[in-house]
């Protein structure tokens, strides 16, 4: 997301603009009074409908959600298998937080603890409503955290690994006296190769 953000020239939050991004990537946007949609008829033409009573906020997260559909998806939807379908607008969903909320600019914020407030900030800073701000923020705290844990597990694997390789080279060398230090780490080296 990063890369297509910074290829977009969006930097911060005030960047994520539909009109501009629209017309950087040749997308004709229209409003209309129908539910939101996007697509690429046959000549390639790319052509997002926004339904012009949502709210502005609405909106943006619409034109994140279909902007997926254009760039991801192909084919017709509503000729798909449900589950397909299901498939398609669950990657929107997700597409449309990430790029309502890039990540990148997610994590240098210097958010409150309390975690309703810190949604409430993100609700305002990227224009999204507040539940979608206080499921991208759950999420993200859910990354986070697990990405700690896999480091910090992988940290005490390789401790462990250090650890045990130590012992076994202290065990032949105490078994095989002519075999010293540096040939056993020889010797252990080969072994775990195998």
């Amino acid at each position: 997301m990063k890369e297509l953000m910074l290829y977009l020239g969006i930097l911060g939050p005030e960047d994520i603009q539909m009109d501009l991004i629209a017309c950087k990537l040749g997308i004709r946007l229209k409003y209309w009074e129908y539910s939101s949609q996007a697509i690429k008829n046959k000549n390639g033409i790319q052509v997002m409908y926004l339904d012009k009573y949502l709210t502005k906020r609405q909106q943006h997260w619409d034109f994140a959600h279909e902007l997926c559909h254009l760039l991801y998806h192909a084919g017709n939807q509503f000729t798909l298998p449900s589950h397909l379908r299901d498939f398609q607008e669950w990657k929107a969903d997700s597409f449309a937080e990430h790029f309502c909320i890039p990540t990148f600019m997610l994590e240098k914020l210097t958010l409150p603890r309390h975690r309703q407030e810190a949604a409430g900030i993100i609700a305002s800073l990227f224009f999204v409503n507040h539940e979608i701000a206080d499921k991208r923020l759950r999420d993200w705290q859910q990354q986070e955290k697990a990405y700690k844990n896999h480091i910090s597990f992988s940290e005490k694997l390789t401790e462990q690994d250090h650890l045990l390789r130590k012992e076994c080279l202290d065990a032949v060398c105490d078994l095989y006296p002519c075999i010293n230090q540096a040939s056993g780490k020889e010797i252990l080296t080969k072994c775990s190769t195998i």
